[in-house]
């Protein structure tokens, strides 16, 4: 209504039809509220639809006792104004926090992917807790700018007695019962200057989580420095 009420008086004021203006705005609006037309947040896609809401002003004007490429002008207005950047925001939007469909142990947390190499995590559990990790170490430091990253998950027992990854099939020495189980992961959590970010900042975030700290198995035990967390032994 008020798309239609404003294109009308501008139509008026240049000595146009004030009705058929009216009339072009309000409808081009309507339809680009309703969604109509290709989706996406493509050029193609926006250019598609601002074409259809054209042609729709411009059917509407010659209705209306207008001209058409009068409402046809209006109507793509409207459209290109004030329906696409909304359009755009809200896609970006859903694209940005929603997993990728072809990567079954996405974790996504605010838009930030946390397992961008696909490690195998066969644990919903074990994902979750890792997500509670991130979202509260976060908070504790007040920031989202600092590397956190999965960089090991499950393991397997292979048919000659040693143990492999899960995700590349690479040998792996010294690894423990937990990634054997599927209840162990390795994150790198550090700051962006490659300081590791110390255990006592990030221990009161895993104590508000269901993981837990294996004593034998500390970042200083580890040549990267990296984080290995587990759930309790049974934990499902």
């Amino acid at each position: 209504m008020v798309h239609g009420i404003a294109q009308g008086a501008i139509a008026a004021l240049q000595g146009g039809n004030f009705g058929a203006a009216f009339l072009s705005a309000a409808v081009a609006s309507g339809w680009g509220s309703a969604g109509i037309g290709p989706k996406g947040n493509s050029s193609g896609a926006k250019i598609g639809r601002v074409m259809e809401a054209a042609i729709v002003g411009g059917t509407v004007s010659r209705i209306g006792g207008g001209k058409f490429a009068n409402g046809a002008v209006t109507g793509a207005f409207v459209q290109a104004f004030n329906h696409e950047g909304d359009y755009g925001d809200s896609d970006a939007a859903a694209e940005k926090s929603a997993p990728e469909p072809d990567k079954p142990y996405s974790i996504v947390v605010d838009g930030r992917e946390l397992n961008p190499d696909g490690v195998v995590l066969g644990n919903e559990t074990l994902r979750a807790e890792v997500s509670k990790l991130y979202s509260d170490l976060t908070g504790r430091l007040g920031t989202d700018d600092f590397q956190f990253k999965v960089t090991g998950g499950d393991r397997y027992i292979g048919a000659d007695g040693r143990t492999y990854s899960s995700t590349d099939n690479k040998l792996m020495t010294g690894s423990g019962p937990a990634h054997i189980r599927g209840d162990a992961v390795d994150l790198r959590i550090k700051y962006n200057d490659g300081g590791l970010v110390p255990v006592s900042t990030v221990r009161p975030s895993v104590n508000n989580t269901r993981l837990i700290f294996d004593p034998k198995a500390m970042p200083n035990h580890y040549p990267d420095q990296h984080y290995h967390l587990q759930l309790p032994k049974g934990w499902k």
